[in-house]
């Protein structure tokens, strides 16, 4: 895994990598491709969760990522939302499929305005810097 992202990452509690057949079967399944940084973050460890600065982070397992639950949990204004994880609470971590390029994006679970969904970054890491960052900006 990249330095960087392997630093912001070093809170997290780790799972056994996943396997990269059971990732590229995910991305067939969700007819998306996932950034690289995520990839290699799933080869290391299938999910995990914990502290990103003072931010709780979860990090669903490859297997579970959309799961049922969480579909019947987004309403149709926000279907091309693919949810990756959360902070524990109310508010999800999706990859975000609806515009041109991936982006990651942060979202409450209750709630439907466009306007609620925040862009987190193009990629995992930027992701993760973002987190630490608004961790040290809040206090």
């Amino acid at each position: 895994m990249e330095e960087r992202l392997a630093s912001l990452t070093a809170g997290l509690e780790r799972r056994k990598g996943a396997a990269l057949v059971a990732i590229r079967e995910r991305e067939e399944q969700l007819g998306l491709r996932f950034p690289s940084d995520y990839v290699e973050f799933m080869l290391a460890s299938n999910g995990g969760e914990g502290f990103v600065g003072e931010s709780y982070v979860r990090i669903e397992p490859i297997e579970e990522l959309m799961s049922d639950d969480q579909r019947a949990l987004l309403p149709d204004e926000r279907a091309g939302l693919v949810v990756f994880g959360s902070n524990g609470g109310l508010e999800a971590f999706a990859l975000d499929t609806r515009g041109p390029e991936l982006r990651i994006v942060m979202f409450p679970w209750i709630g439907i305005d466009q306007e609620e969904v925040i862009g987190q970054g193009r990629t995992f890491t930027e992701f993760f810097e973002r987190t630490h960052a608004d961790a040290l900006f809040d206090h």
